[in-house]
C-alpha cells in the first residue's frame, strides 16, 4: 500500500500540470451536469438518451427490455445499459418527474471521463517526456468543448471512449512486453459491448499482431485474444440472436434502411446516384469531423509540420512494415469505422465519431515531442499554442454547441400537455420519441424502429400505418417532416395527413427537422377520414 501511495506521489509529482487541466475539465462537466432540467435538455441530453433511460426504467420496473413496456426491443449497446439499471433501481421515482437518475448518470459519466483522461495522460506519456507538452495535450482533450459536451450527452460515449483508451494503453503495455494480448483482448471484448462499431478498433490490433509478430506468430498471439473477446461479447450476441434472430440492433439497422430508402426515394436506383451518395455522405462526415475537433487548423499544422520534420530527417521512413506503430493501425481502424458508419451505412451522429479527437491529441503531443525544443521556446511555443486552442474551442462552441438541443423544450412541453390533456396510458406513436416517453404518463410507442423490434419489422414490410392502426395508436406526436417526408415510403398510404386530425401544435426552437414547430395529430378512424 505504501509503494502504491508513492507511486501516486510521484505521479501527481511528475504531471502536476496536467493533472490540473484534467481537474479543470472535471470541475467545468461537473458544473454542466448540475444544472437545470431545461439546460440538460437543450444544450446536453440528446432525445436518444432517453431511449436508454426509458428501457433501463421498464426494466427496474420489471415490464423487460421495451421502451413502450410491451413491445420488446434491443436497440441499444448493452454496457451502458448495464450501468444503468443500479442508478435507476436507487434513485429513480417513477412518473413524469423523474430526474434524479438522469443527474445520477451525469455523475457516472463525469467519473467515468476523468479516468478516461488518465488513461490518456499515460498513452501520451509514451510519445513525449516534456510534462508541459503532455499538459498540451491535455488540454487539447479535457477542455475540447466538443469533448465536454458530447461525453456527457446520458448515452454510451463516455463509457465507449474510457474503455476504447484503456484498450489502447493495455495494447501498448502488451505490444512493449511482447505479453498480455489475452488482456488486452478481455478490454477489446468489454469496448465492443460498450459500442458495437468499437469492434473495428479490436480488428486493428489483430491486423497490427499480424503485421508485427509475423502471420504464424501472429496468428498464435492473437487467436488466444480473440477468443477471450468472443467470450466476452457471445452472452450479449447469443441473446440477441435467440429473442430478435438478428446480429445487430434495431438501432444499428433501422437509419440505414431509412437513409438508403432516402436516396432511392430522392434520386433513383441508378449506379452513379449511389457513387455520388456514398461520396457525398464521406464529405459531409468528414466536415462534421473536422468541426467538432475544436480546432480544425491544428490537425492541418500538425501534418504540415510532420511533412516538415521528414524533409529535415527527424522523422525517417521506416525500415519496415513490422517497425509500424501499433496507434498507427488503430487510426486505420477509425478510418474503416468512419468509412463503415458514413460511405457505407449513411449514418452518423455527432457522437459516432468523437474517437478521433483522441489521434488528434496523440498527434500533437508526438509532434511536439519530436520537435526536443529547449526549455524557453517549449514554454513559449506551448503557451501561445495553449491561447490560441482555448479562443478557438470558445469560438466553436459558440457557433456550434450552444442550444443544439433546443428543439427538445418543446417536446418536453407536449410532453406535459399531454399529462393534462390525454388519459394516463393513451398509445401515442412518435418517431423522436425519448423525451416524450420518458416524460409523459401516456404509452408513447417508438415508431422510427430504434427502440421497438415490431415497428423496425414493419418498416421493413413497408406497413409502418398498418402498424399504427394495428397498435391501435390514438395519437402521433412529431414534427411533420417525419410523416411528409422521412418515413414516407415506410407508410403503406399516399397521403399519412388525410388520416390525421391536428390536435395540438408547439413551437420549437432551433429550426431542428426543417421546422419551427411540432404537432400532435389524432389518428382519424375510417369513418372519420373526410
Amino acid at each position: 500500500m505504501k509503494k502504491y501511495g508513492q507511486r501516486v506521489l510521484s505521479f501527481l509529482k511528475e504531471d502536476w500540470l496536467a493533472c490540473v487541466v484534467i481537474a479543470l475539465g472535471v470541475l467545468v462537466q461537473a458544473f454542466l451536469a448540475s444544472r437545470s432540467l431545461p439546460f440538460l435538455l437543450g444544450h446536453l441530453l440528446p432525445d436518444a438518451a432517453f431511449y436508454y433511460f426509458q428501457i433501463a426504467r421498464h426494466v427496474v420496473e420489471g415490464t423487460g427490455s421495451t421502451f413502450d413496456g410491451l413491445n420488446q426491443t434491443n436497440g441499444y449497446h448493452p454496457l451502458w445499459l448495464i450501468i444503468l439499471l443500479p442508478i435507476f433501481s436507487l434513485f429513480s421515482i417513477g412518473g413524469t418527474a423523474d430526474v434524479s437518475p438522469l443527474y445520477a448518470a451525469l455523475g457516472v459519466s463525469v467519473c467515468v471521463n476523468a479516468l478516461t483522461a488518465i488513461c490518456i495522460l499515460r498513452i501520451i506519456s509514451r510519445f513525449t517526456s516534456s510534462g508541459r507538452v503532455r499538459a498540451f495535450g491535455l488540454l487539447l482533450w479535457s477542455l475540447n468543448p466538443f469533448v465536454l459536451f458530447e461525453t456527457l450527452n446520458g448515452l454510451e460515449t463516455s463509457l465507449a471512449l474510457f474503455l476504447l483508451s484503456l484498450f489502447i494503453l493495455v495494447a501498448l503495455r502488451a505490444s512493449e512486453r511482447g505479453t498480455g494480448y489475452l488482456l488486452t483482448g478481455f478490454m477489446g471484448g468489454l469496448m465492443v459491448l460498450a459500442r458495437l462499431d468499437m469492434v473495428f478498433y479490436l480488428g486493428a490490433l489483430f491486423a497490427w499482431v499480424l503485421v508485427h509478430h509475423g502471420f504464424r506468430e501472429g496468428l498464435r498471439r492473437s487467436i488466444p485474444a480473440g477468443i477471450v473477446a468472443i467470450c466476452v461479447v457471445a452472452p450479449w450476441f447469443i441473446w440477441n440472436y435467440w429473442m430478435f434472430h438478428m446480429i445487430g440492433t434495431s438501432a444499428s439497422n433501422a437509419n440505414p434502411m431509412v437513409n438508403h430508402a432516402l436516396i432511392i426515394q430522392d434520386h433513383g436506383t441508378s449506379i452513379l446516384q449511389s457513387i455520388k451518395a456514398v461520396f457525398y455522405s464521406l464529405v459531409f462526415y468528414g466536415k462534421d469531423v473536422l468541426t467538432r475537433t475544436g480546432a480544425a487548423w491544428l490537425l492541418f499544422i500538425l501534418l504540415g509540420a510532420a511533412i516538415a520534420l521528414f524533409v529535415v530527417g527527424k522523422v525517417r521512413v521506416l525500415a519496415s512494415r513490422k517497425d509500424i506503430p501499433l496507434v498507427a493501425f488503430l487510426f486505420l481502424g477509425f478510418l474503416v469505422l468512419f468509412f463503415a458508419n458514413a460511405g457505407v451505412r449513411f449514418t452518423g451522429r455527432s457522437w459516432y465519431f468523437i474517437s478521433f479527437d483522441l489521434f488528434l491529441v496523440f498527434g500533437a503531443t508526438w509532434m511536439l515531442g519530436k520537435l526536443a525544443l529547449p526549455l524557453y521556446r517549449e514554454r513559449v511555443l506551448l503557451s501561445f499554442a495553449s491561447v490560441l486552442v482555448l479562443s478557438t474551442f470558445f469560438l466553436g462552441w459558440y457557433g456550434e454547441l450552444r442550444g443544439q438541443n433546443l428543439n427538445q423544450i418543446g417536446a418536453y412541453e407536449m410532453a406535459q400537455w399531454m399529462n393534462e390533456q390525454v388519459p394516463a396510458g393513451t398509445p401515442v406513436g412518435v418517431f423522436n420519441a425519448g423525451v416524450q416517453g420518458y416524460f409523459s404518463h401516456v404509452r408513447v410507442i417508438n415508431l422510427d424502429g430504434l427502440v421497438n423490434n415490431s415497428a423496425y419489422e414493419a418498416m421493413r414490410e413497408r406497413r409502418l400505418w398498418t402498424y399504427i392502426e394495428d397498435e391501435h395508436i390514438e395519437y402521433i406526436s412529431d414534427f411533420d417532416l417525419y410523416l411528409s417526408y422521412r418515413y414516407k415510403s415506410f407508410l403503406d398510404i399516399d397521403d399519412p395527413f388525410t388520416h390525421l386530425q391536428e390536435i395540438r401544435r408547439v413551437s420549437v426552437a432551433g429550426g431542428a427537422h426543417g421546422a419551427d414547430s411540432m404537432a400532435l395529430y389524432k389518428v382519424l378512424g375510417a369513418n372519420e377520414r373526410p
